[in-house]
């Protein structure tokens, strides 16, 4: 074997000391701030046509936190303001996840003990109402699921 070609390895590469000064861009620089960020994602809409926000409020809360327990036990919010269960209607139905409705009762639950006192008498007879229409429905979906709840309904004292 007296014939060895010999070859040559080129690391095409590039590193920091290859880029001219002038292209250098440092991690600081590269780096935008959240601010920036998160009001070039929430600008997809024009500006003139967003409404002013609503102010928040500690009855948006309570009625995002019951409406995600509505979703939880297969039930949607009707045009009129009333329930639906629209299960009967589609095939199936949306899923009903006991558990889930279960937690977010006992988080609104929590919500009026911690509250109590705090709260506007509006705000106090929103979330009652919410609880009280929660737990009904937890307590209907609890037996047509063939299963009486454990530990009675949620939010209760057991």
């Amino acid at each position: 074997m007296g014939d060895e070609s010999q070859f040559t390895v080129r690391d095409r590469r590039r590193t920091r000391e290859d880029v001219a000064p002038s292209t250098r861009t440092s991690p600081d620089a590269l780096a935008v701030p959240l601010t920036a960020q998160l009001s070039d994602a929430s600008n997809t809409e024009p500006p003139s046509s967003r409404g002013p926000r609503p102010p928040v409020s500690v009855a948006e809360l309570f009625i995002g936190l019951a409406t995600s327990a509505f979703v939880a036990l297969g039930l949607q919010p009707a045009d009129a303001g009333g329930l639906v269960d629209p299960s009967g209607q589609a095939a199936g139905g949306p899923p009903v996840d006991l558990e889930q409705a279960r937690h977010l009762i006992d988080m609104l639950a929590m919500l009026e003990q911690k509250t109590a006192g705090n709260l506007t008498p509006e705000e106090t007879a929103l979330l009652q109402q919410l609880l009280y229409s929660l737990r009904l429905a937890f307590v209907d979906k609890s037996r047509a699921a063939g299963r009486a709840p454990s530990g009675g309904a949620p939010g209760t004292a057991t």
